[in-house]
């Protein structure tokens, strides 16, 4: 935050110090902490200037920036999560498959290299769809 507020502090106008702020908040982590110290450094720093509002909305922007970035990440993670589980179950019916064409469990945990105790789930799972 300190070499944030030099870089910002050395600027000769309005312009320079919105594309510099552009570069920190592009450079940034987006914690919210972190934004909120540097809108209250450039309140500090630029409290004379006329459009102080206007760098403060690309602060803001980039709040909102991280929130919708949390959301694509959440969404992206349920997806996969989905997907994994598909592949999942399409494993469980194969290895089902297996035991039902009488192959050894040595053979399938060697060729599915699935472990021991998933294994023994979808084993038991098998026998209780057969009975």
């Amino acid at each position: 935050m300190v070499a944030n507020a030099m870089i910002l502090e050395k600027c000769k106008n309005n312009d320079e110090v919105i594309e510099n702020l552009k570069k920190i908040l592009r450079n940034s982590t987006s914690k919210k902490t972190e934004l909120i110290k540097l809108k209250q450094i450039i309140s500090y720093l630029y409290s004379n200037i006329n459009n102080i509002e206007e760098i403060l909305n690309l602060i803001e922007k980039s709040e909102v920036d991280e929130t919708m970035s949390t959301v694509a990440e959440r969404l992206r993670e349920e997806y996969i999560n989905k997907e994994l589980n598909g592949i999942s179950k399409g494993i469980a019916q194969i290895i089902k498959n297996m035991l039902d064409s009488g192959m050894s469990e040595y053979d399938i945990l060697y060729h599915t290299k699935i472990d021991k105790k998933q294994f023994e789930k979808i084993k038991k799972e098998f026998k209780n769809e057969t009975k």
